[in-house]
Parts: C-alpha cells; structure tokens; sequence
C-alpha cells in the first residue's frame, strides 16, 4: 500500500512538472516570436536603407482567415510586416499583409503587383473625340435620328473637344477629350427609376467607390432574374465594337433591391450623403449590375483612383464602367483611355518595405481618434501631366496605399483614400 501511495505521489509530481515545463516552453516560445518581430529589421541586410525599420518590423500576427471585404476569396500567401523587409523580387511578396506600422496603423491589406512584368516609363495620349466619334456612334447610336448634335472644338489654347449628340428617344453620348460616355434616358430603360429628372442618383451607390466600400456595400454574386454572364457579355460586346483593349477582367457588382435598400435607408439621416438626393427605395425590377474594367498597359493597371494634380483641374483616373439592368445598358464611361510609348524600360523600383516607411513618415503622428487601416497596396501606373502639352502624359509606376479611417468618431470609415509613392523616386506624391 505504501508502495503504491508513493508511485501515485510520484507521477502526480511528475504530471505537474510537466504541466509547468510545458508552460515555461510556450512562455519562451511566444518571447522568441516577439523578439523575432522586434529584430527583424536590425537582422536584415538592407536595415541601413530604412529610416524607421524597428516599426516595420514591429507586425503583430493576426488572424488572416477571409471574410467577405476582401478581395481574394482564398489567400494562398499571407505574411507579417517582416516577411517584407528586404524583399525586393515581387514574386516573394506575400498576397496579404498583416501588422502595425505604429499603434493607430494598422494593415490588413490585399497585395497586388504584377512580378511577371519590367515597369517602364511610357509616354501617353488620350484618345481625341474626333478620332473616335464614329465608333461611338456605331456601337450605340447606329442610325438614330437625332434631336440635338454639338460639337465644339478646342479655343484660346484650350485642348478639350467636346462632341455631344441626343436622340429623339434620349440617348445621349457625350464625348470629350478626357471622358466619353453613353447614357440611355430612353423610357426603355429609365422610366423604372425613381425619378427621370435626377436618373442618375442612384449611380453614386457605386461609381468611384473603392472595392472595399462596394463590396462591403454590394455583397451579393449575382442577380436573381439576370444572369451575370449575360451581363458581361452584352459589355464584352460593346468594348469590341469601341476598339478598347488592353482590359483588365471586369470586377462586377450585382446592386440587389435588399442591398440598395439598406443603403438607401443608411443615408437618409445623413448631413452629408443626404445633399446630393436620397433616392426613393428600390422594387426589384430596378437591379443592375455595376461593371468595372480596368485600363492597362502591358499587363499592367493604370490606376483607376481619381488623381489630381494641383494645378490642374481635370481629374486623372483610368477605367471602364457600366450599370446595365435586364433591359440593356444604361451607362458606359471610358475615362481617360490612354495610347502609350515606353521610353524608358526595366527601370528600377524601390520596395514595398520602403514605400510603406514613407507612408508612414507622412502619419507617424497620428493620433487614437485619426486611426487608420491599410486595406490594399498595388503597383500600378499613375498619369502624371508633362509640361509639353496639355495632353500629353507620363506613366510613372507608383506604390497605391488605400486605406481608411477606423475611429468610432469619424462617421465615413468605410471610405477609402489612397496615397501615391512614387516607385521610382521613393516620394509621397501629393496630388490626389
């Protein structure tokens, strides 16, 4: 019996020694993680370039499971703040970033870059309203008689033309040198909207939001009643017939009767949203689809943010979007669609872990009420005006920064704003 009482004694004592060991273990563990994190910049080769690696390398992990903001439905290669540092091939850059560049910074952040690609600097024109006016009037307006017809070419050192042309059944197109755009206000498609007054309201649920916004906004794939194959297609269709390519795949957002309602709802009490028109609530037979391409150049986005410079007061921003229901397309934008040279090629760029250092020198101060999440960084080119002339531009490969405010006291949160690192130069641009 003794015996036995000492052999119990003894495995109790041992069971906890273990138990006690395995906690000390993970204490070490966790401790050399944190060291890890917090060394990551003093151990890299390239710390010397960096004015603020011990922030970058400061990552905390987080969950990286997807939710339905996103815009990869799998990551198949998420990564902390220090798998970046000293990372200069985009091929080992992770698909999602995760971290704190400081304690009101933080970065859950998409990826995308295009390291199949050499960047350049190209030398670019927008398409002029006289070269293109007669596909236009082919793919949309192909023998309508027409009500009115303007056409107004540049004047005193103005560069813009502007082509304007309705139909006795109100269709309009209205081409100029930064935008061209064909609207059906015909009772065929309109008439089930609110108000034919203001048809357009409810274009601001979507167009110039960021993916974030829509599809957190929009979360539904596809439209009960119209399938979205049969949607792209019809826009697939036209942009044959316009003679664009270089596209990237169409992001498509299905504007759902429960999810314009909700949003209708959501603005009406608003100071702000409310001043440009509150629609009426939607019945299901006023669902689109929001379609948006991308304009590229050799693979690669030219980014379609709203850029601009501050001396000038046309916006730059590159895309392709249409809202097309059942009935047919109501609205089709091209925004400065460019023609582009390279000049210069496989020219060097400087790193994410770099344009996130300058990020961060511009908002190192930021304090609990201005914070801030990194949502989605890409390489993309951005149109920058040169001094030749007015319609003449410069593709400048440039790290995109999209992020948004998460303070409870600020009351747009799910709006994006982006910041521009210029790839070559490592400088903040300052025009947006």
């Amino acid at each position: 019996m003794l015996k036995k009482a000492i052999s119990i004694l003894l495995v109790a004592g041992l069971f906890i020694l273990c138990c006690s060991g395995y906690s000390g273990c993970s204490k070490k563990e966790d401790g050399s993680d944190s060291s890890i994190l917090e060394n990551g910049a003093n151990n890299s080769p390239y710390a010397s370039q960096s004015v603020d690696n011990e922030n970058i390398g400061n990552g905390e992990e987080k969950n990286t499971e997807t939710d339905s903001t996103t815009k990869n439905t799998i990551r198949q290669n998420p990564g902390s703040l220090k798998d970046i540092i000293g990372v200069t091939d985009l091929s080992n850059l992770p698909d999602y970033l995760e971290g704190s560049l400081e304690k009101y910074i933080t970065i859950q952040a998409d990826i995308e870059v295009y390291p199949e690609q050499n960047y350049s600097l190209y030398k670019a024109f927008l398409l002029e309203p006289k070269d293109i006016c007669q596909q236009w009037i082919s793919a949309f307006i192909p023998g309508k008689e027409l009500a009115t017809q303007n056409l107004s070419e540049p004047q005193n050192g103005d560069y813009n033309y502007q082509y304007n042309y309705q139909t006795i059944d109100n269709e309009y197109l209205i081409l100029d040198t930064h935008k061209q755009q064909y609207r059906d206000l015909s009772s065929k498609v309109t008439s089930i909207y609110d108000d034919n007054s203001q048809p357009y309201h409810y274009i601001a649920f979507a167009d110039d939001m960021g993916e974030l916004t829509l599809r957190k906004r929009f979360p539904k794939q596809e439209l009960e009643n119209f399938p979205k194959e049969s949607a792209i297609q019809q826009v697939n269709e036209k942009i044959q017939a316009l003679g664009i390519s270089n596209l990237s795949q169409p992001r498509v957002y299905a504007m759902d009767v429960d999810s314009v309602n909700n949003w209708v709802n959501s603005i009406k009490n608003d100071p702000v949203l409310s001043q440009t028109g509150v629609p009426a609530s939607w019945d299901r037979s006023q669902e689109c689809y929001y379609i948006v391409y991308d304009c590229c150049v050799d693979g690669v986005k030219i980014t379609h943010n709203q850029i601009q410079p501050p001396i000038v007061t046309n916006s730059y921003g590159t895309k392709l979007a249409v809202f097309i229901n059942q009935n047919g397309i109501i609205s089709f934008e091209a925004t400065d669609v460019y023609q582009a040279n390279a000049t210069q090629q496989n020219i060097s760029i400087i790193s994410l872990e770099n344009a996130l250092k300058q990020f961060l020198e511009n908002y190192k101060n930021t304090f609990a009420e201005e914070s801030k999440t990194v949502t989605y960084i890409s390489l993309q080119y951005v149109p920058k005006e040169t001094t030749l002339s007015k319609n003449e531009f410069e593709l400048h490969p440039t790290w995109i920064i999209a992020w948004h405010n998460t303070s409870d006291m600020d009351t747009s949160n799910d709006i994006e704003q982006y910041e521009y690192v210029d790839a070559i130069t490592g400088k903040l641009m300052t025009f947006h």
